[in-house]
């Protein structure tokens, strides 16, 4: 049996929010940009999550190439996370595109969907966004390494 599950665009919302009400320990979520109008849909959720005891790290990012290019987190965003408990809840700029959850080490999910920036849209105009389910305990636990550093929590 494969570990290995693809989930297409209008399915990726009930994934993050299966995350965020079942994960014991700490979620992980990497995506590049955050936008109020999409975090406020998952707002109670994490606030829940982080009530239960469970750390939220977050990482977003990229580095703009020119005054055009997106900001990687707006205000409303920005004085959300700052509202939240630092014993349980972390952020972390960076520049990468990646677009990651992890939930405890028991699944990550990988793949091109925006999950603080693309609410998921209409889905019969939705652009595709495709990502895989993973279950491999080892790349689970590279990909935990890239979220820890000097600054964050253990």
């Amino acid at each position: 049996a494969s570990a290995t599950k693809t989930i297409e665009v209008e399915e990726h919302k009930k994934y993050f929010i299966y995350v965020l009400e079942h994960a014991k320990n700490f979620i992980y979520i990497q995506s590049p940009w955050i936008k109020w109008r999409t975090l406020q849909i998952y707002k109670e959720y994490i606030e829940s999550a982080i009530s239960r005891g469970v750390k939220v790290i977050i990482k977003y990012g990229m580095k703009p190439r020119n005054i055009f290019d997106k900001v990687g987190i707006d205000k409303p965003s920005r004085d959300f996370f700052d509202s939240l408990d630092k014993k349980y809840f972390q952020s972390i700029e960076d520049n990468d595109h990646s677009k990651i959850i992890i939930c405890d080490d028991e699944f990550m999910i990988v793949g091109s969907f925006n999950w603080l920036s693309f609410g998921g849209g209409n889905v019969s105009n939705a652009r595709g966004e495709t990502s895989s389910i993973n279950l491999n305990k080892d790349e689970i636990k590279k990909q935990i390494e890239k979220f820890r550093s000097p600054k964050t929590m253990n």
